[in-house]
């Protein structure tokens, strides 16, 4: 896909309806590898994909400057699009959410679109209300980090030690070249995810919340008044930390496969 090998991890049989689901910042498939190891293999096809310089994607030498938020989109746009389901649902967190909110419009046979850990944005100006105060905000978007900075900017993300350790040494294959182009060009690429969102009238959004992420701002994406969610709400996960998907697995997997249900049934 535009010139770049994808690896991605899979589950499933299901020939008619695909959850495909993209990592967070520093992140890799296999954020998600405990979802696609689930019951839900049992019932849909499930394809997680390693983003050019996270994971095990490794970029060539003289593509690191092509790699720009809109490059990652029209990537993740060819590469679902590459496959032939009549069910397609999207599943993004954290930079991954922001990412397939932006995406969707132009996924074919698109029926649903989750999100978490990523509060819709207008704009990088909205950033500051759409996150909370934290002092490790300042190594969200720097490309080259220390070993003992990327712990701390992972820090938060979950109070699991094996949860902790395994993020850690993911994010350790991010590929500073690559994260900086990507970094520099979400400052003026990224879309209004809010427009987009509110614009979508053929499927209900799910937006999934961990009750205290240390994060995301709970109250700003609930103040958007998003008309078209999921049982009407921001749906919250009680507990700590921003990534449900690994520490809250059968509270995530249950609302995953509600909403899945419903929508292709639609």
């Amino acid at each position: 896909i535009l010139d770049i090998e994808v690896p991605y991890y899979h589950s499933g049989n299901n020939e008619s309806t695909a959850i495909f689901f993209i990592h967070g910042n520093r992140g890799s498939g296999l954020t998600f590898q405990s979802v696609l190891a689930s019951r839900l293999s049992h019932k849909y096809k499930l394809i997680a994909l390693d983003l050019p310089g996270f994971g095990d994607n490794k970029v060539q030498e003289d593509l690191h400057e092509q790699i720009t938020w809109n490059f990652l989109k029209r990537l993740i746009i060819d590469f679902i699009n590459s496959f032939s389901y009549s069910n397609t649902i999207l599943c993004g967190h954290s930079m991954g959410g922001h990412l397939a909110i932006e995406c969707i419009p132009q996924i074919k046979d698109a029926k649903g679109l989750v999100f978490f850990g990523a509060p819709p944005v207008t704009g990088i100006q909205d950033m500051p209300n759409a996150f909370l105060p934290n002092p490790k905000m300042e190594f969200l978007l720097k490309a080259d980090l220390s070993e003992s900075e990327i712990e701390l900017l992972i820090a938060d993300s979950s109070k699991n030690k094996k949860t902790l350790d395994f993020l850690n040494t993911i994010a350790r294959k991010a590929d500073p070249r690559v994260l900086d182009k990507v970094y520099e060009s979400i400052t003026y690429q990224v879309e209004d995810g809010v427009k987009l969102l509110s614009a979508i009238q053929s499927f209900p959004i799910c937006c999934i919340h961990v009750e205290n992420d240390p994060l995301v701002n709970y109250q700003y994406i609930v103040d958007l008044n998003l008309p078209n969610l999921f049982r009407g709400e921001v749906i919250t996960i009680n507990g700590d930390g921003h990534i449900p998907q690994m520490d809250y697995l059968n509270d995530f997997l249950k609302i995953l496969e509600s909403y899945v249900e419903e929508v292709i049934s639609l």
